[in-house]
């Protein structure tokens, strides 16, 4: 059993950083972009470039990745997004453009390393470290300790600034970005950068530990969303709620039924709370500009 808690609290902290990822996007843009999958497969794959196929040093390639990946985010962002925003297109239809933009990237990343696993790891096969007769690998400690270095960080900027503070007040209510003084394009680039940084951190940390395929960055995705709308719209601390009670639910079915419903458990979970608690945890509602 202590096993089964290790593996919830390790999974709880990758959903927290995925989904408080795509909760930054969404209140700075107002559209769900699935094309953040491509953050979270594009950073283990340019960590793989840069590790396996020219040499640089493993820490040296992390931030090289991220970087590139920030401003390969940041030119689809400007290119596309930012300009069909200006134009008044509606979320849902930029949900459309997202996904056609994540097919693309997708087709170009199969394209360039293939459809097969892939692995950046360099070091050989540990037991880990032993907590209460069950074990974490290194890997996934260094994970822990990023996803909470993170969350930590972000939660002193959020509340600590006036930047933060006012990015979390106009995010219940897109349309008065402008009343608190804030532009609404450095508002929305502001989002990008820092929901790519954290989808791309968590995409190089889940890849160290379980190798890299195409496919993985959709399925993290979605997993991180549901997380995302069962802890509801509110702060970290019930994202951080909806996150544990997705990897709880997850790991707990693999015990005691089969890892086959892990993915299904976490949707089952999502089904239940839009019919009982629609708003997650938080019980808040996005507000409607009001004059």
């Amino acid at each position: 059993m202590m096993q089964i808690i290790l593996n919830i609290l390790y999974t709880t902290f990758i959903y927290l950083i995925l989904s408080k990822s795509f909760h930054i996007y969404y209140v700075t843009h107002r559209f769900f972009n699935i094309a953040q999958s491509i953050s979270i497969i594009l950073g283990a794959y340019l960590v793989f470039l840069f590790v396996r196929e020219t040499n640089c040093p493993f820490w040296f390639s992390i931030f090289s990745s991220v970087v590139l990946c920030i401003l390969i985010m940041l030119t689809a962002e400007k290119i596309v997004y930012l300009p069909l925003g200006n134009r008044g297109v509606e979320g849902w239809r930029m949900m459309l453009v997202s996904l056609g933009i994540n097919v693309v990237f997708l087709n170009v990343i199969e394209i360039v390393w293939g459809s097969g696993m892939l692995s950046f790891k360099s070091w050989g096969t540990s037991i880990g470290v032993n907590i209460g007769n069950a074990y974490l690998s290194m890997v996934q400690l260094w994970s822990l300790g990023v996803c909470a270095f993170l969350s930590i960080l972000w939660g002193v900027l959020e509340n600590n600034t006036t930047l933060g503070m006012k990015i979390k007040a106009a995010s219940s209510n897109h349309d008065l970005i402008p009343v608190y003084g804030l532009n609404p394009y450095h508002v929305s680039l502001i989002g990008m950068f820092v929901a790519t940084l954290m989808a791309s951190f968590a995409g190089i940390m889940i890849a160290a530990d379980i190798d890299i395929i195409p496919t993985m960055g959709f399925d993290w995705m979605m997993f991180g969303v549901v997380a995302m709308i069962i802890g509801g719209m509110g702060g970290m601390r019930t994202m951080v709620l909806g996150s544990l009670l997705v990897a709880a639910s997850q790991h707990l079915a693999a015990y005691y039924f089969d890892s086959k419903w892990m993915n299904a458990t976490a949707y089952i979970i999502l089904v239940i709370f839009l019919f009982f608690r629609p708003f997650g945890f938080s019980g808040k509602k996005l507000k409607k500009t009001e004059v």
